[in-house]
């Protein structure tokens, strides 16, 4: 059975409901695991960016548990392959990479104008 290293969400406790919850600003939102061999090494990292097209950047930024060198990977584990790290949310109406990339996402107006660098609901 392999090892879940990382969740997102609120753990429930016994008896108690499990709640979902938005992601917040720097969480990873993982939309695709795969799961390590039964043999790993340093080249682990390398072979599954590889296989899921990604760079090995990216596969640390989506599994910040392993460390760069590639030791800390376990083997038959499940790793992030497919997501992103939450970005800010733009409360104040800043959007864009002016603003440290916070997003309108789930605000009234959800679109960012890329001339403004405001959020909108219009072009």
């Amino acid at each position: 059975m392999p090892t879940r290293l990382f969740a997102l969400g609120v753990v429930s406790a016994l008896l108690t409901p499990l709640v979902f919850c938005a992601p917040t600003p720097g969480d990873i939102v993982c939309r695709y695991e795969a799961t390590t061999p039964a043999q790993v090494n340093y080249y682990t990292c390398t072979e599954l960016s590889l296989k899921y097209f990604i760079t090995v950047d990216k596969f640390f930024e989506l599994n910040p548990s392993v460390d760069k060198d590639c030791e800390t990977i376990k083997p038959n584990a499940v790793y992030c392959v497919k997501g992103w790290k939450q970005p800010p949310l733009a409360n104040d109406g800043l959007c864009g990479l002016p603003h440290n990339n916070a997003s309108c996402a789930g605000l009234d107006k959800q679109c960012c104008n890329s001339e403004t660098w405001t959020c909108g609901n219009e072009e």
